[in-house]
């Protein structure tokens, strides 16, 4: 069974958004978010958590591109098959936010090999 998107099922030549792509895959597919969380529900906590003071904040290279990062407890963001933080990476060469999830290995996740040089501006409270 495929993924139902505008009313019609996805292929895999299908290409969407990137906002759709990670919302079907962490929203929709993994269930990291509330039941019934939409697309603009996950935008909206994208934003909240970037701009939560209590939020962590970090840079690294990621796959060698250079990223700022977001880190907060997913506390109501959290669904039923989610984990105890969200993780925004926002990447600076293109000037946009890539991904946005609930690791689950949590701040482990940030010990990547595909990471490198990770950096706290501000560690999460």
């Amino acid at each position: 069974m495929g993924v139902i998107w505008q009313g019609r099922t996805l292929t895999g030549r299908d290409l969407l958004p990137p906002a759709e792509v990670h919302d079907s895959r962490h929203v929709v597919l993994r269930r990291e978010w509330p039941p019934g969380a939409t697309l603009s529900d996950y935008l909206t906590s994208i934003r909240d958590v970037i701009l939560d003071g209590r939020s962590g904040v970090l840079t690294s290279r990621y796959q060698r591109a250079w990223q700022l990062a977001v880190v907060r407890h997913s506390e109501s963001l959290r669904g039923p098959a989610g984990f105890p933080r969200v993780l925004v990476g926002y990447r600076l060469a293109t000037g946009h936010w890539v991904t946005a999830f609930q690791p689950e290995q949590d701040l482990a996740a940030l010990r990547d090999p595909r990471r490198e040089d990770v950096r706290w501006l501000r560690p999460p409270r």
